[in-house]
């Protein structure tokens, strides 16, 4: 971890994977985990103590968290546009744990977006690079990816941030029926997986020989390195409402990009370099400027796909549910 000292954090995966190698969550690898966990907040840290008037920090305080988030208010040539940092993380390094992810408005994160107004804004929700097996035939090279649900989410948003990187000349891609808000849909996937370690399970009660178990062994921690963050990450209930990318109805977009089948196959962990970053920060600011002319419009479908209050405190009741609170959010003088 010393040969972290002096690197940049601005992208805490990619840093931990330069030193520890290919990372795996779920309490498999709980050093390099919580490493990018201490340097994600490390970041925070910098932020709060040299600017400590410009920003609002709020300690996470879902179940077994160790995230925060912090927000502030940005001049952007001459937009004013409210902006919030989240760091999901799981104590110890055991995994995701991504109940206020996006801009889900979750505890201490509810009571911070409200003070900046990201409870009743347009928003673009910013995520890091991926493989997908289903787009393989469409990226031909790392490509940005815009999401947001006809139904349910900011297709003004939407529009903006594709208008934005055409612009640029970055190719994008535009899934079909993102974020679809099927019921039930974590916990289906989630007893699919439980059945597969059921099943290896008393396969491995039963097996008598050192090759039937090690073949087993290595069936299960498969399962554990590829599929079981899929289901931890979020409970069953938020996910029914925010889906994946953690979307408040009506508000946002997501801008995120992906790779190639030939990158997945020789660096199997996508990492965020800074042609990425400058790729990310072009777009939304070309977005950002068509989202200042179609304002009103997109305020319109906010309105109109919003989801109640009432709601949003039943949800959150849910995700708070047997806790002791972390602390109320820290307001310093703005």
């Amino acid at each position: 971890m010393k040969h972290a000292v002096g690197k940049s954090a601005v992208s805490p995966q990619s840093l931990a994977t330069a030193i520890f190698g290919r990372i795996i969550g779920q309490g498999v690898l709980e050093v390099p985990s919580a490493f990018i966990t201490a340097v994600s907040k490390a970041v925070v840290n910098g932020f709060m103590i040299h600017y400590p008037d410009q920003f609002i920090y709020a300690a996470e305080d879902t179940p077994l968290s160790a995230g925060c988030t912090i927000g502030t208010i940005l001049r952007i040539g001459d937009m004013t546009v409210s902006t919030m940092l989240t760091i999901n993380a799981g104590e110890g390094g055991i995994g995701p744990n991504e109940d206020t992810e996006g801009n889900i408005p979750i505890g201490n994160k509810r009571k911070l977006m409200e003070k900046l107004g990201l409870d009743r804004l347009p928003t673009i929700i910013v995520e890091s690079k991926a493989f997908v097996p289903a787009w393989k035939e469409q990226i031909k090279e790392t490509t940005l990816v815009v999401r947001a649900n006809d139904m349910y989410d900011n297709t003004v948003v939407r529009e903006c941030l594709i208008q934005g990187a055409r612009s640029l000349g970055y190719p994008v891609f535009q899934p079909d029926n993102p974020y679809p808000r099927r019921t039930g849909a974590l916990s289906r996937v989630q007893k699919d997986i439980s059945d597969q370690i059921i099943s290896l399970g008393k396969g491995l009660a039963k097996a008598k020989t050192s090759g039937d178990k090690n073949r087993l062994a290595a069936k299960l921690s498969m399962i554990i390195k590829n599929d079981l963050g899929g289901i931890t990450f979020m409970s069953d209930k938020i996910n029914d409402i925010f889906d994946n990318g953690g979307l408040l109805p009506g508000t946002a977009a997501v801008l995120s990009s992906a790779v190639t089948s030939d990158y997945a196959a020789k660096y199997k962990i996508p990492l965020l370099r800074n042609d990425d970053i400058k790729m990310y920060e072009k777009t939304i600011y070309e977005a950002l400027k068509l989202l200042g002319q179609k304002i009103h419009e997109a305020n319109e479908e906010l309105v109109k796909k919003a989801i109640s209050k009432k709601r949003i405190k039943s949800i959150e009741k849910v995700a708070l549910k047997s806790l002791k609170n972390r602390g109320p959010v820290k307001r310093i003088n703005h």
